[in-house]
Parts: structure tokens; C-alpha cells; sequence
């Protein structure tokens, strides 16, 4: 079990967490319900296994009738996260996903888009090749400020801060996704390269 949310987001306020089970005994989308426990689920996902592949493990503590508890959960790292994203959006067209996407590509603490899509290549290497589509599909989503993707954005990020400039807030989406993207293509293509050296 994985947990998706914010991890490598600096805007602390914003974490989300999800938790996600692949469980062959239930149908995809299906809530998995834990015992002795009224108010915690997960949703069983069959999906790439791409955040399955890359996580981290973080302790978390919490205070439970004035016992400290603790508890070490599977995080989604980065790379994971992006590339399980892109593979939701592109199926399921939500608005949070392309909401999600950019923030996490803006904003996570490991250095923005170009090192998301540097720890894309060096966790899946030759596995980037088939979610191409969906990576094209990413950037189309996001290539002008009035693409769905970049619109998505900026109202979510407005809903949360009025205060922000939604003409800003999605000059840095579209260009957060272009880095990202471009970066990938070149690891996609250095690698595309070197196998055909390598078959010839």
C-alpha cells in the first residue's frame, strides 16, 4: 500500500494524502475498508505501478487519547507521483490531476520540474517509453494559458489564494509542464538512441 499526496510539496498546508491498495480481491475503484476502524479507507487502484515502484518510508505521529502514536507509511516519491498522475489524468480527465501535476512540478522541494523529470529517468528508465502518449497528452493540456490543464490550475490555486495573479499562476504552469516534458523527451530519446546503437 501507497500513500499519493503532496510529499515533496513546500506549501505544507496544501498535503493531501490518499491512500491506494492493489488488491487482486476487489474491483478497481473499489473502497477497501480496514478493520476496527470507522473513518480510514483506501481506494484499490490497478494502475501502472508506477508509485508502487518509487516510495519512501515516513514515520508519522499522531496524538490518540493522550498516547502518542506512531506509524510508518509508504509515500509516494516524486517521480512516482508525477508519472501516476499523468496516467490518471490522461484516462480519467480529472481537474484535480492536472491541478496536482503542476503544483507538485512548481513546488516540490526537491528542486522544480527539471529535477522531477531528471529522478522520472533515473527510477524507470526504459518503462518512461510506454507512457509516452500520455506524456504528449500532458503537455497539449498545457500548452497555452487557456489550455484545460493550465485553467484547471489557476482556478484551484485562486480558489485557495485570491490574492494570486491567475495570469502568473499560469505562465508558470505551462512553463513547469514544457521543462518537465522536454526533459523526459530527451531522456526518452537518449535512450531510444543507444538502443539502436547498441542493435546495430
Amino acid at each position: 500500500k501507497v500513500a499519493l499526496g503532496h510529499r515533496h510539496a513546500s506549501f505544507r498546508a496544501c498535503r493531501r494524502v490518499r491512500i491506494a491498495s492493489r488488491s487482486s480481491k476487489s474491483a478497481s475503484g473499489a473502497m477497501i475498508e480496514f478493520d476496527q476502524c470507522s473513518s480510514l479507507g483506501a481506494v484499490n487502484l490497478r494502475g501502472t505501478g508506477f508509485a508502487s515502484s518509487d516510495f519512501e518510508l515516513h514515520r508519522i505521529r499522531a496524538r490518540v487519547d493522550g498516547i502518542v502514536e506512531r506509524v510508518d507509511v509508504n509515500v509516494a516519491g516524486l517521480a512516482g507521483f508525477i508519472l501516476a498522475k499523468t496516467a490518471a489524468v490522461f484516462s480519467r480527465r480529472a481537474s484535480k490531476d492536472w491541478y496536482d501535476i503542476a503544483f507538485v512540478l512548481l513546488h516540490n522541494d526537491l528542486g522544480g520540474p527539471a529535477v522531477a523529470a531528471k529522478l522520472v529517468g533515473e527510477r524507470f528508465g526504459g518503462r518512461v517509453g510506454g507512457i509516452h502518449t500520455a506524456l504528449r497528452d500532458l503537455r497539449a493540456n498545457f500548452a497555452d494559458q487557456n489550455a484545460q490543464g493550465c485553467q484547471a490550475y489557476v482556478r484551484q490555486m485562486r480558489g485557495l489564494y485570491p490574492m494570486l495573479d491567475s495570469t502568473d499562476l499560469a505562465v508558470q504552469a505551462v512553463t513547469a509542464v514544457e521543462i518537465f516534458y522536454r526533459e523526459v523527451e530527451n531522456f526518452i530519446q537518449s535512450r531510444f538512441d543507444s538502443w539502436i546503437v547498441d542493435s546495430s
